[in-house]
């Protein structure tokens, strides 16, 4: 692919969204990780007999879309790519199909323990992508502000910059808790915009997803950027109205 020099009008740019999950980090790396931690803590309940370890675990990896040869989350996730709220139910929903019951908020604590297990190897769990921290300098030096949403939640995104050194880089930082509706739905790509006040025009919406891509379009964002580092190839975007990239190393400002 040829690089993308989508900052021709370069004064007229003046915000950019980005996803977090294959965008700024390693999707596969992260919610491969964070998924074993959940599963693990789920085995080390009571409930579930310690004969039975293997088959769960294997059931809940598959069902989360971890593909344990390929060491791949799948495109569709469901992790990485679904709300915690559909994880956990999907986890209700598996561990039921096994004779084992569990309430939706039992579930849920579990997954909070793992929120608070997963910040002391929040470290081992993040890795930047190529490109996104020239990237993100090449935005601040021209005082264009960066954003990031996402469908985790706020803290554990925010958790994930500050593990990266670049929490400070971004104005606003979202997560699917702080909208009604996650992607693709344009709540998240509209909260930024009303709370920048900014003209969607001006808006540079970039993310790895057809999610994202949705997203930034319900919310009236033309300028619409996949990038294949994450769950999707090229051909995955066929039908929706953006462009795609390699990487963020194919922009440039100029």
């Amino acid at each position: 692919m040829t690089t993308k020099n989508i900052f021709t009008n370069i004064n007229k740019i003046k915000s950019i969204i980005l996803d977090k999950d294959g965008t700024i980090i390693d999707v596969h790396h992260y919610w491969i990780g964070m998924s074993r931690l959940r599963i693990q803590s789920i085995l080390n309940e009571p409930a579930i007999p310690s004969n039975e370890h293997s088959l769960v675990s294997d059931i809940l990896e598959r069902s989360f879309g971890i593909n344990s040869t390929a060491n791949k989350i799948s495109r569709d996730g469901p992790a990485g790519v679904k709300p915690r709220i559909f994880m956990m139910s999907l986890v209700q929903k598996e561990l039921k199909k096994l004779g084992i019951h569990f309430k939706l908020n039992q579930i849920e604590i579990l997954f909070k323990e793992v929120d608070i297990i997963s910040e002391k190897k929040i470290d081992s769990l993040v890795k930047v992508l190529p490109g996104v921290e020239e990237f993100i300098e090449n935005a601040k030096s021209r005082d264009m502000d960066l954003n990031l949403v996402s469908n985790d939640i706020t803290p554990r995104a925010e958790l994930a910059l500050k593990s990266l050194g670049l929490l400070d880089s971004f104005r606003f930082i979202f997560g699917q808790d702080k909208v009604n509706n996650p992607k693709p739905s344009g709540d998240l790509a509209n909260l930024v915009l009303n709370k920048g006040s900014y003209d969607p025009n001006a808006t540079v919406n970039i993310g790895d997803h057809p999610n994202d891509m949705r997203m930034g379009l319900s919310a009236g964002i033309k300028n619409n950027y996949a990038v294949l580092t994450g769950l999707n190839k090229e051909y995955n975007f066929k039908s929706i109205k953006c462009e795609c990239i390699d990487n963020l190393q194919e922009f440039i400002f100029s």
